[in-house]
């Protein structure tokens, strides 16, 4: 089962570079460039530092991610840091934060992380995700289901679906877990039905399941189809177990695009 933005956005690293670049060390950033495009990271850092030297300002942006790359974190951080002190330009900043959030994230620098992602936007939610998100691509998923859950806990209902994916990705579905399904089932959230229908079904309850995987169809719950191909397998009708699955998946990519 993919994870996909905002279920789990696994980020990519957004290095921007100018196209516009600077008449200083211009042709030694080119040449850069065209050397970490062809992954010959050292040729990269050698005409980098030279453009850098002659003062061409996207260098410090190119050596940021040509070290990011290269697992060299902190001279990544280093870089990063005066590429945001040298830019002007707003939108560019906030996306520099993010990769510099990242890049502490793989430094294990929590708080640093969470402390430059609130400059972006002091949103409990929001930073809960984007650090579970970072914790997930860095393959951390106690971390990223630690932080999935306190965006859940802060009333982010989706993330109940991140939770169950990270249990499932670490074939460690605990009984925290499950009583943590039925809590959010209870508690009226729709993202918890198809799950809590499918534990029931797995546990030999199919008429309580069907039940409550037809209600989360109807409430809008994508993992309800998958509960239903749950049910049907278990009924012996592989077919219409198969369809449902291809519709629990058609389902869920639209809840992605529009979150």
């Amino acid at each position: 089962m993919k994870m996909k933005p905002t279920f789990l956005i696994l980020m990519l690293l957004i290095f921007s570079f100018s196209i516009s670049y600077g008449a200083n060390g211009n042709e030694e950033f080119e040449k850069g460039n065209n050397y970490i495009n062809q992954k010959k990271y050292n040729e990269a850092e050698k005409y980098f530092l030279e453009a850098l030297k002659k003062g061409n300002p996207n260098a410090y942006n190119a050596l940021g991610y040509l070290y990011s790359v290269q697992g060299k974190f902190q001279k990544a951080e280093y870089y990063l840091l005066k590429d945001l002190e040298n830019t002007k330009d707003e939108k560019l900043k906030e996306r520099m934060k993010i990769n510099l959030a990242y890049i502490y994230i793989k430094q294990n620098k929590e708080k640093e992380a969470e402390k430059i992602l609130r400059t972006i936007k002091n949103n409990d939610i929001t930073i809960f995700k984007m650090l579970a998100n970072f914790y997930y691509d860095n393959q951390n998923y106690e971390k990223a289901e630690e932080f999935f859950k306190k965006a859940l806990a802060k009333g982010d209902k989706v993330s109940i679906n991140n939770i169950v994916v990270i249990s499932i990705k670490r074939r460690n579905i605990t009984d925290e877990i499950k009583n943590l399904i039925k809590k959010e089932y209870e508690n009226g959230n729709i993202y918890a039905y198809g799950y809590y229908g499918t534990e029931k079904i797995k546990d030999g309850s199919l008429e309580e399941g069907e039940r409550i995987c037809k209600l989360g169809i109807q409430k809008g719950d994508p993992s309800s189809y998958l509960c239903m191909s749950v049910f049907y397998e278990k009924k012996g009708n592989k077919t219409k177990s198969k369809e449902l699955f291809e519709k629990y998946k058609l389902e869920m990519s639209k809840l992605e695009d529009k979150l």
